[in-house]
């Protein structure tokens, strides 16, 4: 659990120095983030990136939330998305 939070961690840091590099970054497609229920940024940072960004909250976490009991809920809103 550790080692995937360093991860993680590390991650988000390389991310962020990577787009402070970037100039006018900004995808003008409809983007749709399927967002866990784990606690942090609501957008995850891809506001200023999308300009049609849309968040979906789902049940569970990272490791639950494709478990039968949240995967029809998933699913349903994953075919809105795609509508």
């Amino acid at each position: 659990m550790l080692d995937g939070f360093i991860r993680m961690r590390i991650f988000t840091e390389l991310w962020a120095h990577w787009l402070a590099k970037q100039e006018n970054l900004c995808l003008q497609t409809p983007v749709v983030l399927f967002r866990s229920e784990q606690s942090g940024a609501p957008d995850l940072g891809w506001a200023p990136l999308c300009t049609n960004l849309k968040i979906i909250r789902v049940t569970g976490d990272h490791d639950t939330m494709f478990d039968g009991e949240n995967l029809d809920a998933l699913t349903t809103h994953f075919q809105s998305a795609l509508m």
